[in-house]
């Protein structure tokens, strides 16, 4: 049995002399040799078909089976390619000063390197980026790479952000980054059977609720509260240089008028 597909036509009489029907069709040309049939629409049969239509060359059969998906293959490749807000797959955010976290992305970046070896493939088509909440330059959440996650965010709860620009933190960072280095199988099991999943996300929330205390030894809120402490004196000491920064926080604000105050 033929496996049709019709292209209906449209028929538009606007700006036409009155009594006069004009029919205007758009033609891909994968279909530019489909014959007009009795009921006035273009018919063309699907490349499976064994009827004696003329023969389908590949751009009419990719076009077929893209057709079939509401979309034509450039024009979705692009409109993805411009959503993505890096060229990896993932971005890790993590904390260098954490031994365990730091553990975990020298892993992660061993495995991808040596996949990428062992591949021949250049090192600078890396699945995985990874971004430090403690560098040296300074963490900005801003960037669209960052996914607008906050220090304090980042420092609570595991998280990375994917190229089209979904937030994952917790057990799911550890499932997508494992898979992108051929290595899903270790995590697997969390999906595989879903109460398993739920007892892992448990017992990650109380590895993260504890993580500082362990690996740095002093509690995650201690820890956000020095770095926005350190944030706010940075803000009025680059004020009092008359450098020209925004002031994001009402304390700031106030820092900073006593300072000129003092200096008045």
């Amino acid at each position: 049995m033929n496996h049709l597909v019709t292209l209906s036509v449209i028929f538009l009489s606007s700006s036409l002399p009155q009594g006069t029907t004009t029919a205007f069709v758009l033609v891909h040309p994968a279909i530019a040799t489909c014959p007009i049939n009795s009921r006035r629409s273009l018919v063309f049969p699907s490349p499976l078909s064994s009827s004696s239509s003329p023969s389908w060359n590949k751009d009419q059969y990719n076009w077929y089976h893209a057709s079939k998906n509401g979309m034509d293959d450039t024009s979705s490749s692009s409109s993805t390619a411009k959503k993505l807000l890096f060229p990896e797959r993932l971005n890790i955010i993590y904390d260098s000063k954490c031994s365990v976290c730091r553990w975990e992305v020298e892993f992660l970046d061993s495995v991808q390197k040596s996949n990428q070896q062992q591949q021949q493939q250049s090192l600078n088509t890396l699945p995985i980026r990874f971004t430090d909440l403690e560098s040296t330059n300074g963490y900005d959440s801003i960037l669209p790479s960052n996914g607008g996650i906050t220090y304090a965010q980042g420092m609570k709860s595991f998280h990375a952000v994917t190229s089209d620009g979904r937030v994952l933190h917790g057990v799911p960072v550890f499932r997508e980054a494992y898979e992108l280095v051929g290595l899903g199988w270790l995590w697997n099991w969390t999906v595989d059977a879903p109460w398993m999943g739920k007892v892992a996300n448990v017992f990650y929330d109380l590895f993260a609720r504890y993580r500082t205390d362990i690996t740095r030894g002093s509690p995650v809120l201690e820890l956000i509260r020095q770095y926005e402490e350190e944030g706010r004196t940075e803000a009025v000491l680059s004020f009092s240089v008359g450098e020209k920064k925004d002031v994001s926080c009402r304390s700031c604000e106030e820092k900073f008028a006593d300072t000129l105050t003092n200096k008045s």
